[in-house]
């Protein structure tokens, strides 16, 4: 157990819950799939605040992936003063949810009533947004929900304005790391009056900007200040918006590899064959492939995506797709990913034996019909489809930040 312990492959929940369902593979399954299904149903709750016209809308649509005429798209440009709380479920992930909050101090949210009229004891984080300068009432939010022990992060928006002003008034002597040194001072400096640090990121706002500036930090700073327990389900659930967002994706799917491996290896009844390198491996097709198929959502590489970020870069998303021919990992047309699973799987061969040794004897000690071929064969060939999609997936980013910095004239 001493040997188990050190394997990141297992937490001591799962051991535990493997242990009570020793030699019953159906159990073991329903318990594996349900925790891998967990972070679906974790709530979470992103409250964005700020006064009217700071381009709170089009944050929220970005963070989410959508443009303003996209379905389920907050409505931008509307100057009217945000009356009531609204939510803005982020598309295909139910669990999260970003609210759109009226600031602090108008007629129908004063201060003395504002922290029970926004509900604030369900956020995870306050986002306080200004496209100027903080005021007192941001200020005092930001006291407010620090004493609540609650994260905030404060959020100066439409930086790509302010960049375009500056080069077309003083196009001579421009600098764009100077610029923004002087705007996040300033923002510092109007903060003074807080009681503790904290950080201020500069964003653009609009779905072309985010992979600019601060958004890429901001983004993952959403992921990585929470608690464990709702981290992977933050990853998750958040559109891979920034290569930093990805990485984080690539990390948790990688901890989900033992879990399906683990399915397909304790399986009791007799499972569709595959021939990989010459040799005959039985394993969960189906489970596998369902598997891949969130790889390739999680890493914006549906054809829906794929379109939507063409669109979006202004690149022929043939050129997008031809990325993946580098790396001889892609789709056929017309193919299922359960046909694609198989044919990377007959032409895959795992590595010799000796990783996760005690993995094996933990597994093999539990269930009399535990398949080293079969856990072998499917971590590896998990392991080989996440990494070459990782690669593809990064290459795509590289290219469509760069032409979108081409495009944005700062």
């Amino acid at each position: 157990m001493t040997e188990l312990a050190k394997d990141p492959s297992f937490s001591s929940t799962v051991l535990n819950g493997l242990k009570k369902s020793r030699n019953d593979p159906a159990n073991a399954t329903t318990y594996l799939k349900g925790k891998l299904e967990a972070w679906q149903k974790v709530e979470l709750n992103v409250a964005v605040t700020g006064n009217s016209g700071v381009g709170k809308s089009t944050f929220i649509n970005t963070i989410r992936g959508l443009r303003a005429s996209d379905k389920g798209a907050a409505p931008v440009g509307s100057v009217e003063t945000t009356k009531e709380v609204k939510a803005y479920v982020q598309p295909g992930q139910e669990n999260l949810v970003f609210w759109d909050l009226p600031g602090v101090g108008t007629p129908l949210f004063p201060r003395q009533t504002y922290l029970q009229k926004v509900d604030w004891e369900k956020y995870e984080f306050f986002l306080i947004l200004t496209s100027t300068r903080f005021t007192e009432n941001d200020i005092w939010l930001a006291e407010e929900v620090h004493k609540a022990h609650k994260r905030f992060f404060f959020v100066r928006t439409r930086i790509n304005n302010d960049l375009l002003n500056e080069k077309f008034d003083y196009p001579d002597t421009y600098d764009e790391a100077k610029i923004l040194a002087k705007i996040r001072k300033d923002c510092t400096d109007n903060l003074s009056g807080l009681s503790h640090e904290t950080r201020v990121f500069l964003i653009g706002g609009r779905i072309e900007h985010r992979q600019r500036w601060d958004f890429p930090q901001l983004s993952i700073s959403l992921v990585r200040n929470i608690d464990s327990i709702k981290r992977q389900s933050m990853g998750l659930s958040m559109v891979a918006s920034c290569r930093e967002v990805l990485e984080e994706k690539y990390k948790e799917l990688e901890d989900r590899i033992h879990a399906v491996a683990t399915m397909s290896a304790v399986r009791r009844a007799p499972l569709p064959a595959v021939l990989s390198a010459g040799i005959t491996v039985y394993f969960d097709k189906q489970s596998v492939s369902e598997e891949v198929k969130t790889y390739i959502d999680q890493m914006n590489l549906t054809e829906e995506k794929m379109s939507t970020m063409s669109d979006i870069a202004k690149i022929p998303v043939d050129e997008l797709k031809n990325i993946f021919t580098s790396y001889d990992i892609s789709l056929k047309p017309g193919e299922s990913v359960l046909k694609f699973t198989e044919r990377v799987s007959r032409d895959f061969k795992p590595s010799p034996k000796g990783r996760d040794e005690a993995v094996r004897k933990f597994l093999k000690s539990l269930f009399t019909q535990f398949s080293e071929d079969t856990y072998d064969h499917v971590k590896g060939l998990l392991e080989h489809i996440l990494n070459s999609l990782m690669m593809v997936a990064l290459e795509v980013f590289a290219k469509v930040e760069d032409a979108l910095k081409r495009q944005s004239g700062v």
